[in-house]
């Protein structure tokens, strides 16, 4: 049978969606060895694994894909597509979330997302731009990718991976956040690292979907899991349905006599009124910051 491609995942109505935090390949490798944990958010808050819907179940059912449009489709970010069952759990304005208080095991990653631009870049070129995480949730981040590079390139790499990332450690120790650009640095020092072993492994300079497929034969998963690319051309058509959508509540809200902005309750896209980031309206944990990043804790910690 051959390989699922995006948007027929985006099609089928049992798929949802992982948002990672950025490009944190440690943390992509561990989901694709031992699955994803619900636990590792703040169960005492209630929280549990955050997902988003795929489209076309949002749009039979008159609601955005705003979550998917805003998180999966991050241009600089990495998501898993998955076959799971989930609860129906809108937040934050998002009107295409779910929850599911159960760990996801691996066998149920169906691909990896990417923007088809960002597979084609060089990895040591990538600077992610996504919001910074909870100081415990970056240090999560980095003492988990000083243990991978120690793992996957040897000691000395993981070694000289820490000393760079010194800084970062000490304020997050300190119980700062760090800026955005003190976040995406990070980052880019992991991912240079990377790419500098990668680099005599395959003989070339690698690219970002090289790292991804090196994850998916690591791990094993050669069979089982595909790399699904996107392009402008896939938002920017979920991104007009989106508006069609919003349009329509936003005339039968002014039909109703409300002048409440359709942003106030239907979550960030056309007519918001907002200029909210998610992370502001809403907690993130996730798998960029601590195991992850889906949401706070993190920020959709990734996602």
């Amino acid at each position: 049978m051959p390989s699922p491609d995006f948007l027929q995942l985006t099609e089928d109505d049992s798929v949802k969606w992982h948002a990672m935090r950025g490009m944190d390949f440690a943390a992509l490798e561990r989901m694709l060895t031992r699955g994803l944990p619900c636990s590792y958010q703040d169960t005492a808050a209630g929280w549990n694994m955050s997902l988003s819907g795929s489209p076309a179940e949002s749009f039979k059912k008159s609601r955005e894909a705003n979550s998917f449009y805003f998180y999966t489709m991050n241009e600089s970010s990495l998501s898993l597509a998955l076959r799971v069952d989930a609860d129906f759990a809108p937040h934050g304005g998002y009107q295409d979330e779910y929850h599911t208080r159960t760990d996801i095991e691996p066998s149920r990653i169906l691909g990896i997302a990417i923007h088809d631009k960002t597979a084609r870049s060089r990895l040591s070129d990538m600077r992610p731009d996504i919001s910074p995480n909870l100081p415990r949730r970056c240090l999560d981040y980095q003492e988990r990718s000083v243990a991978w590079v120690a793992e996957t390139f040897g000691q000395t790499a993981a070694e000289g991976l820490a000393e760079q990332l010194h800084a970062y450690r000490q304020k997050s120790e300190d119980g700062h956040e760090l800026t955005r650009e003190e976040n995406s640095q990070m980052q880019y020092l992991v991912l240079e690292t990377y790419a500098s072993h990668l680099r005599g492994r395959i003989g070339r300079e690698p690219t970002v979907g090289d790292a991804v497929n090196e994850a998916i034969v690591r791990t094993g998963h050669t069979d089982t899991v595909s790399i699904l690319p996107w392009n402008a051309e896939a938002k920017s058509r979920i991104g007009s349905q989106n508006s069609l959508i919003a349009r329509a509540a936003y005339a039968r809200s002014a039909y109703a006599g409300t002048h409440q902005s359709y942003g106030s309750y239907g979550g960030g896209y056309g007519y918001a009124g907002t200029h909210q980031s998610y992370a502001m309206l809403r907690h993130d944990y996730g798998y960029g910051g601590g195991y992850g990043g889906h949401k706070q804790g993190t920020g959709r910690g990734g996602r």
